[in-house]
């Protein structure tokens, strides 16, 4: 079977590298997430890179996690944040009167907030739990994909936001087509990924950056490179700088582990007096301003 980018629909692409799918499946059950369903009969998964675009994705393509498994990471507090820094930049893209669509609301935190400035909006959800949330808070949430929304509601909105999203759906093509199709002309697409030229792209075993979670990486790049594919127009990218509860997150993945590989016995005395020097920098420096964080967004028009 030829292999082709989901989002260009092209072989122009390049393997990167395997990874077994025991591992996946063994560090996952540490937390208490049984993921073998995913990986029936699959020994292992593979990287490969659109060259055409500069997006990741990984194969084969039906390792999109479930209901269950979004339910199963619910019960860790850090999952779903109320408030997010992608927020604050998208509340800046809004006017009064605009009508907003969020592809993936979650709790519906995002759309809370607008609707209490009587901003009219509207959720997508396939978590069964964050659905029954938002229509707690009062919030119109369905559970569709944006591919089956986008067939009723053509150039309805003036905005189509997601965030933390697109990295997680396998049929990209499709279901940015599907956003783009429900926005007016002129209307804004805004997007948040987590930015793989950050911290965490230095990760190569992140479970939350591999399949069932996500299924592509994306960076500053090949967010830009959609204005080749789509009828789009940049309007500017944004860099999250490194965020407070990643401070330990970033020490550990560019320091704790090189640390434990070259000091080996005396790692943990050595991580736990440099940790400390390094959150003592973060909180008391401007040095979190200059790291790149988490998140890139992307704010674009609709041509």
């Amino acid at each position: 079977m030829t292999i082709k980018s989901p989002l260009t629909n092209s072989t122009n692409i390049k393997l990167e590298r395997s990874i077994k799918t025991a591992l996946i499946i063994e560090k996952w059950q540490k937390d208490g997430i049984d993921v073998s369903r995913f990986f029936v009969n699959l020994d292992e998964i593979k990287l490969y890179r659109c060259l055409d675009s500069g997006y990741r994705f990984f194969y084969p393509f039906n390792l999109e996690g479930d209901n269950q498994f979004y339910q199963d990471l619910q019960k860790f507090p850090w999952y779903y944040f109320d408030w997010k820094w992608e927020y604050n930049i998208a509340l800046k893209q809004i006017k009064p009167g605009d009508k907003v669509l969020e592809i993936g609301c979650g709790d519906g935190s995002f759309l809370k907030k607008l609707s209490e400035k009587n901003i009219k909006v509207r959720g997508l959800e396939f978590n069964e739990e964050a659905i029954k949330k938002c229509r707690e808070r009062g919030l119109n949430v369905t559970g569709e994909t944006i591919q089956e929304h986008a067939q009723n509601h053509k150039n309805e909105y003036d905005i189509t936001c997601s965030f933390q999203v697109m990295e997680h759906i396998a049929d990209i093509k499709n279901a940015l087509t599907a956003s783009l199709g429900v926005l007016k002309k002129g209307g804004k697409l805004i997007i948040s990924v987590p930015n793989n030229d950050s911290f965490l792209g230095k990760d190569k075993f992140n479970l939350m950056n591999l399949p069932p979670h996500h299924q592509g990486l994306w960076n500053e790049n090949s967010l830009k490179n959609l204005e080749k594919i789509y009828p789009l127009k940049l309007e500017k990218i944004y860099l999250e700088p490194l965020q407070t509860y990643h401070y330990r997150l970033y020490y550990g993945i560019i320091f704790a582990d090189k640390i434990r590989k070259i000091f080996c016995p005396l790692a943990k005395p050595i991580n736990k007096i440099l940790g400390r020097i390094s959150l003592y920098l973060m909180v008391h420096t401007n040095l979190p301003q200059k790291i790149k964080g988490h998140t890139v967004i992307a704010v674009f028009l609709k041509q």
